[in-house]
């Protein structure tokens, strides 16, 4: 068009050159001609101006599509590397105007991103893509903060993100003097999330469990966020609707919720979740939430506490035991990791230290004596023969298993010995326990073991020191009918030593002589090279077991701690005090020193101070009189969490009979992907005349 308007000017020249080179002119002619030269010169001109401004709407337009082609590739180039879960979007409800995303530090290898010590990537930038001006944007706009502040909470990156759409650039904001800011485009910018992530097909031909279900990223706002599971249909091939969730991701500081944990539910219908017991395969607590559909339409209701810790597997990096066991619980009812304290373990045993399986003693020999056993330990000749340390013990006692055999025992008491290099029949009296026998809420002083049986005494509070030796002494009781003195025996594989030492019936003996220290210079002491009635001792559990939590960075720089509760069991007076303290450094280098952190023994609200990093301890405290240890089954710490964005997903269990599941977080779907809608905006002279359309980018941040 362009060439052809410029042909035409040219040949409408030439027209009028050759037009005077006639002989002359009349004023009617002149005026023709000049009438006639002036609309052929508005015909060119305007031909001109209309090429010109057609080249000109050309070139904007191209202008326009090189910077959106250049905008989508910044965008996809960019948002790969985030996370949905770290977007701060202003303003908080749409449509967006700006949005800040983390880029993760980049060491090396471009293809390598670093990553912490619980696997989470290091973010080194913050871009910030915003509309401007903000009340009628035609440029779209991207500043830069680098080096990022990852000490910023979400409170303050939100802070910083609006300041930066309202101003235009990050000199005002926080790090703002990392901060530049350039135009990437002129036109007008929206962006939004696109929510396409709202049903998961719980399906599957033969059971599986998805644990890296992921649906997309949900907005979560302080305290509680309704969480609805609607079921909406099923596969072809499914049998039924029923769905069952091990875990759910949803916490912002990245902490796993089990599912069952959420019960009971704040509405259902069309069935009813139940705890479902999972002894057996990778199931994290033993343990999972089950929604037994029959149909489309059932819909089940939870909320979750933003944010919350619950803790069912007490592990981690940074988790230490002291004096505690964890153990697989598969009793019905109640299975899933426990915590529980050590002991109750074999300390010591009379074929152990005389290496012999022992024998019945038929002849009644003991009748009526004074018995001591000696127990080696670790600084004894002839030892060490006890195993394991204890803060108390029980003790088993065995009576021969000849006809009628029967052992009696009056009196017995536990003690150290007076030498532990070189232990004999002396005992050092301040340490001498009494053992009793029967129940705790019903001691006995004595008890009648039958012929062939083991009887083992109650929790005794007395500790055992596997370097030290100790003495059991106890009276047999005497009759003249019945056979009352016949223990089992376990002779000794070494000789000249002797591992019992017995004091045989005299005048007026009694509970007395079994407490009484020397022994060694009464004449009617009598070695005998075995050990004589005394099975085993055990230990108790120990006093007091320690759980010390790894560190969880709640991501908040002075969170509002909420609540503490616990559940588990807790026999007879057994209890559990836990201990709750914050720091604002990683590592709580600047937190209290445990042992002036104040117990918490009572379920609910806390204060624990406001540091963005929090540490638990559970002691464990057994109760003595009935040896019964604590079981604590997990505890849940709430803290008030700020409005953010997560990532939604879980340990999904796909199953046979499982149906299509519809997912709403606080009234919306999770939003899978990223979409920016880009105004492209051409204004002619008359700027109310314009014309414009969306060029759509999206795209779908890793997760």
């Amino acid at each position: 068009m362009r060439d052809t308007s410029i042909s035409h000017v040219t040949r409408s020249g030439s027209f009028l050159m050759l037009s005077s080179s006639r002989s002359g002119y009349t004023v009617i002619e002149l005026v023709a001609a000049m009438a006639a030269f002036l609309i052929v010169m508005t015909a060119v001109i305007t031909g001109v101006l209309t090429v010109m401004r057609s080249d000109m709407r050309q070139q904007l337009e191209t202008e326009r599509i090189v910077e959106a082609h250049r905008v989508a590739t910044t965008l996809r180039s960019t948002m790969r590397l985030t996370r949905l879960s770290e977007m701060v979007r202003y303003p908080a409800e749409g449509p967006h105007s700006a949005i800040s995303y983390p880029l993760p530090v980049r060491p090396g290898d471009a293809n390598l991103d670093e990553l912490d010590a619980q696997g989470f990537a290091v973010w080194g930038e913050t871009l910030v893509l915003h509309a401007w001006p903000p009340n009628d944007p035609s440029e779209l706009r991207l500043t830069r903060f680098y080096p990022r502040d990852n000490s910023l909470s979400l409170s303050q990156r939100y802070d910083q993100l609006e300041r930066v759409a309202l101003d235009g650039n990050g000199n005002q904001a926080a790090n703002g003097a990392n901060s530049e800011t350039m135009t990437l485009a002129r036109m007008r910018p929206e962006f939004t999330l696109r929510t396409d992530g709202r049903t998961y097909d719980f399906y599957a031909s033969s059971e599986m469990l998805d644990r890296s279900a992921n649906m997309g990223g949900v907005r979560l706002v302080p305290g509680p966020n309704p969480i609805r599971f609607s079921v909406v249909g099923k596969a072809s091939a499914s049998s039924g609707h029923s769905f069952t969730i091990d875990q759910l991701r949803i916490s912002p500081a990245g902490l796993p919720i089990e599912a069952e944990a959420l019960l009971p539910a704040t509405q259902q219908s069309g069935a009813t979740a139940v705890i479902e017991e999972r002894p057996l395969g990778n199931w994290s607590d033993r343990r999972a939430l089950s929604f037994p559909a029959a149909a489309p339409g059932a819909v089940l209701d939870l909320s979750f506490f933003n944010d919350t810790w619950h803790e069912t597997r007490f592990t981690g990096a940074g988790t230490e035991f002291d004096n505690l066991i964890a153990f697989i619980n598969q009793v019905p009812g109640a299975v899933g990791t426990r915590l529980r304290a050590e002991g109750r373990e074999l300390a010591w045993s009379a074929m152990f230290q005389t290496g012999t399986g022992g024998a019945s003693d038929p002849l009644d020999s003991y009748q009526g004596a004074a018995v001591r056993v000696i127990v080696r330990g670790g600084f004894a000749e002839h030892g060490p023969h006890i195993l394991i340390d204890g803060d108390g013990c029980t003790v088993t006692f065995r009576a021969s298993s000849a006809a009628d055999a029967n052992f009696n025992i009056l009196h017995a008491f536990i003690s150290e010995v007076s030498d532990h290099d070189n232990p004999g029949p002396d005992i050092d009296q301040n340490t001498v326990t009494r053992i009793r026998f029967g129940s705790p809420s019903s001691p006995q002083d004595s008890v009648l073991i039958e012929a062939g049986q083991s009887v083992r005494s109650i929790p005794i509070d007395f500790p055992i020191d596997r370097e030290k030796s100790y003495a059991i002494s106890f009276l047999v009781a005497e009759s003249s009918g019945a056979t009352l003195g016949s223990p089992w025996v376990w002779p000794l594989n070494e000789v000249g030593r002797a591992d019992t030492y017995m004091l045989p019936p005299f005048p007026g003996i009694g509970e007395g002589i079994a407490r009484t220290g020397g022994w060694s210079n009464r004449p009617d002491l009598q070695e005998i090279a075995a050990v004589v009635g005394v099975q085993e001792i055990r230990t108790t559990f120990v006093d007091e077991g320690v759980y010390t939590s790894r560190i969880i960075d709640t991501g908040l720089s002075s969170p509002d701690y909420q609540t503490l509760t616990w559940g588990g069991n807790f026999p007879h007076d057994s209890s559990v005090a836990f201990r709750v303290r914050t720091g604002a450094e990683a590592d709580l280098s600047d937190a209290t020193e445990w042992s002036d952190v104040t117990s918490i023994t009572s379920q609910g609200n806390i204060s624990p101070g406001a540091g963005r990093y929090v540490q638990v301890q559970a002691r464990l405290l057994r109760d003595v009189i009935h040896d019964a240890s604590p079981e604590l089954s997990h505890f849940t710490l709430r803290w008030l969490g700020e409005e953010t964005n997560v990532g939604f997903g879980g340990a999904f269990h796909r199953s046979p009979d499982g149906g299509y599941v519809e997912v709403l977080v606080n009234d919306e779907p999770p939003a899978s992907s990223f979409r920016a809608e880009l105004g492209l905006v051409l204004r002619g002279k008359d700027t109310s005349a314009e014309e414009s359309w969306v060029f759509g980018i999206e795209t779908t941040p890793r997760n």
